[in-house]
């Protein structure tokens, strides 16, 4: 989550064993449980000279080659030749599309389908893989709350998509169960005995 004085300040006050929310703060909104507080407590400088040695030489390294970076890059017309290179090996969205499909994790799949829609939002692939969100989280997880945002999320992003009027079936049947099939196999040997 990273630091956030905000969130910290909100949590000082709350005691152990209680769930607390929602907590607004720079990320959104947060529901808390608070488990176990451990007390802030001073502890020797011998305990924690080598750590802070080794965060003050941290922060001087890295002080020095910002500055050196910046000063390279003003003198010359400098070109990252790692970021292209990583560049050209991400994958495309159709690879994406692919790769979560063949995926046997859901996160692993959602992650996947997330990626198309952050990084090519426009590409046909992005509504089919909000909707694969939208399936992996109803189907698999039972996440329908997940499901219900991600499908309405869906149509209100892409509403002349194909995807949105599937996502409209989805939403009104999200917790219902599935319509039964028939198996093939018993309604052909049905057919050949009325046909008999």
């Amino acid at each position: 989550m990273g630091y956030s004085k905000e969130f910290t300040d909100a949590l000082a006050s709350m005691e152990p064993g209680q769930v607390y929310g929602p907590v607004k703060w720079e990320k959104g909104y947060s529901l808390v449980r608070i488990n176990e507080k451990q007390p802030a407590e001073l502890r020797p400088y011998d305990d924690v000279r080598e750590e802070i040695a080794e965060r003050l030489a941290r922060d001087k390294v890295e002080n020095v080659r910002a500055q050196h970076f910046a000063e390279v890059q003003g003198h010359y017309d400098t070109r990252n030749y790692m970021r292209d290179d990583y560049e050209k090996m991400q994958r495309g969205p159709e690879e994406l599309f692919n790769y979560a499909q063949n995926s046997t994790n859901p996160e692993q799949r959602i992650a996947a389908f997330q990626q198309i829609i952050d990084k090519f939002p426009q590409d046909q692939y992005a509504p089919q893989a909000m909707f694969m969100i939208g399936f992996v989280y109803a189907e698999e997880l039972k996440d329908f709350t997940m499901a219900d945002r991600t499908f309405t999320d869906l149509i209100t992003k892409y509403p002349e998509s194909e995807m949105a009027q599937t996502a409209r079936w989805m939403l009104d049947n999200l917790e219902k169960p599935l319509p039964k099939f028939e198996d093939l196999d018993d309604l052909n040997r049905q057919i050949d005995a009325k046909t008999d």
